[in-house]
């Protein structure tokens, strides 16, 4: 275990290594961010205001309760929902994928040149988005009806089915296959890391975490004590604020890192080679048979 968060570790400093070089890659998931979250405000916004009057008109306790033209007509516009969010998310994964992996090669990885070869990809982009919120749909509406029991196992199949598709977007970017054999591809690569793409991934996330406390808690606790203490309410108001600005880098960092390093990973398992800025042997730890 100590050897796996070590190798962890030093991924995620090669990983911070590219993104220095190439500060512009923060751009797609702050713009995605951007994008998703005005998405989803307005497709909440109006459903509540929507559903609350529905549901009252109904006598409905719970959106179960509604008629099944109801039901229906709320998994359709899930379903739109999850295809616009995955649409945009996957798109600016792709264009920070092929940014990444333009580097590795030594060739041009301007963010204009991550957004055109994003582009040249948007059939299968779209093709993803709606297989993926098919999936989506589908295991909500089996959890709506299944007991404690069956969301527990359906559960489980979803984050089966995340693990098994991880690396479908860079098999998208790369070789320019369909979502199905994206699937396929990344169900290959994933048994040749025996999933120790995702120890890394976790380990990227635990780094950022910790840097992130390290910086919040003591601004929180600073903000709190002027609002408290010194009756500096602005000032306190302030600091907090500029702590929860830092988690937000922090987490755009981490996202960025964690996409960095499954370009790296995909590479690496599909071609052998070392990408540019990382060590062979950091990678090739996370390679070999089981055992």
């Amino acid at each position: 275990m100590f050897t796996k968060l070590s190798n962890s570790w030093e991924l995620t400093k090669q990983s911070w290594g590219v993104l220095r070089a190439d500060k512009h890659l923060m751009v797609f998931p702050l713009v995605s961010s951007i994008l998703t979250t005005l998405v989803c405000i307005s497709f909440f916004v109006p459903a509540i205001i929507l559903m609350a009057p529905l549901m009252a008109a109904s006598g409905a306790q719970s959106t179960k309760d509604l008629p099944i033209e109801m039901q229906v007509l709320g998994f359709a516009a899930m379903f739109v929902l999850y295809f616009v969010i995955n649409s945009i998310v996957v798109f600016f994964n792709a264009a920070l994928i092929a940014c990444a992996t333009a580097r590795f090669n030594g060739e041009d990885s301007s963010a204009r040149a991550g957004l055109k070869a994003a582009l040249r990809r948007w059939p299968q982009i779209l093709g993803w988005a709606a297989v993926n919120a098919t999936v989506g749909v589908a295991l909500q509406m089996l959890k709506e009806k299944a007991g404690w029991l069956g969301r527990i196992v359906l559960g489980l199949v979803g984050t089966a089915w995340n693990v098994a598709t991880f690396f479908v977007v860079p098999a998208l970017v790369i070789e320019g296959v369909g979502p199905i054999k994206g699937v396929k591809r990344s169900f290959e690569v994933m048994r040749k890391t025996w999933g120790e793409s995702l120890v890394t991934q976790v380990g990227v996330s635990a780094a950022m975490g910790l840097i992130g406390m390290l910086i919040f808690l003591p601004m929180l606790l600073g903000g709190i004590a002027l609002i408290a203490a010194a009756d500096q309410v602005v000032l306190g108001v302030v600091v907090i604020g500029l702590g929860l600005l830092a988690l937000l880098l922090l987490s755009l960092v981490g996202s960025t890192l964690k996409t960095i390093l499954q370009a790296a990973c995909y590479r690496m398992a599909t071609t052998g080679l070392v990408p540019e800025g990382f060590e062979g042997s950091s990678l090739k730890g996370m390679f070999g048979r089981k055992g």
